[in-house]
């Protein structure tokens, strides 16, 4: 159960270090809550997503994922992130997570999902196992 709450806290700490960063170099590019219950919930939210949309979208775009030598996992990793701002729309406030921007905010996710794998791997790496 431990390890559940430090990969929910640290998935909330990538995406509010993601929305620091896209904001510098988009301007309003991405856009996240600030309280931290909804933090945690839209990083539950992209948790589910990523757990089980994530593994389909894989499996389908297998083959152009091999040929652009695995660069359009990043695509995927975008798509997951607006598909998450999409559910949080739904589900809750449609200002706990959203995009805009160049592509309809396709650039500010794509730029996000870049930030926020980067900074979950280095967080969960050097929590360990909990």
């Amino acid at each position: 159960m431990g390890g559940i709450i430090v990969r929910l806290v640290v998935m909330g700490f990538s995406l509010w270090v993601a929305q620091f960063f896209v904001n510098m170099v988009i301007p309003e590019g991405m856009g996240l809550t600030t309280t931290f219950p909804d933090v945690l919930i839209v990083a539950l939210i992209f948790g589910i997503v990523n757990a089980l949309v994530k593994p389909v979208f894989a499996l389908l775009s297998c083959p152009i994922t091999i040929l652009t030598l695995g660069l359009f996992t990043l695509v995927i990793n975008a798509l997951m992130l607006m598909l998450t701002a999409w559910l949080t729309s739904v589900v809750g406030d449609s200002r706990w997570l959203y995009f805009t921007g160049p592509g309809d905010g396709f650039v500010a996710a794509l730029l996000a999902g870049i930030i926020v794998g980067v900074v979950s791997t280095v967080l969960t790496s050097l929590a360990g196992d909990a």
